[in-house]
């Protein structure tokens, strides 16, 4: 029975460290494929299975980052490719949206549908270098980062006190609740 188990484990073991030594252009479209893999769980297609190897994927990448010159860069990278491949292909209906009318709309679907999945793409990096911590040469630059966080997920209570409290200073209203909650998350990994 254990003899049985072995050879998978090999088999993963071996596609684990042939991802994370991935480098170059093959690094970036392997990352890129894989974010839109995970494209496929959402609608029309719902392949949810598929995010398992999809994010599997992308944690192997950010653990092969701890072995770049500059991890926390190789990690970035590697999340933001993911996310420009997931956000890509996830946002085609704004291309449908804008060729409603395309004489007047069509310019714009390349500069909409690549620069919005371009600035989407940077919140997955910079969810990979939080996954950064996990490793040792990417801890100092990913509390950086949390840091450099918390002014701006604690200015909503600032500015906008009447949506984030229903009762000042005790009754938070939903949006207050995951603020709070962030801030609790940002003050335990600082």
């Amino acid at each position: 029975m254990g003899e049985a188990r072995a050879p998978t484990h090999l088999f993963i073991d071996r596609a684990a460290r042939a991802v994370a030594t991935l480098t170059g252009w093959r690094r970036y479209g392997f990352a890129a494929l894989l974010g839109a893999l995970a494209t496929a769980a959402l609608p029309p297609v719902h392949a949810i299975v598929l995010l398992l190897p999809a994010f599997t994927g992308l944690v192997w990448l950010i653990d092969g980052s701890a072995r770049a010159r500059v991890p926390w860069r190789a990690a970035f990278a590697a999340g933001w490719w993911f996310g420009f491949g997931h956000f890509l292909p996830g946002i085609y209906w704004i291309a449908l949206a804008l060729l409603t009318d395309p004489a007047r709309f069509g310019w714009m679907v390349p500069f909409a549908v690549f620069g919005l999945a371009a600035g989407l793409a940077l919140f997955p990096g910079l969810a990979a270098i939080g996954v950064g911590l996990l490793f040792r040469p990417c801890v100092r630059v990913a509390l950086f980062l949390l840091f450099l966080q918390m002014p701006g997920t604690a200015l909503p209570l600032l500015l906008l006190p009447e949506v984030c409290f229903s009762k000042f200073p005790i009754g938070l209203t939903l949006e207050g609740q995951y603020i709070i909650k962030n801030l609790t998350i940002i003050s335990a990994a600082l």
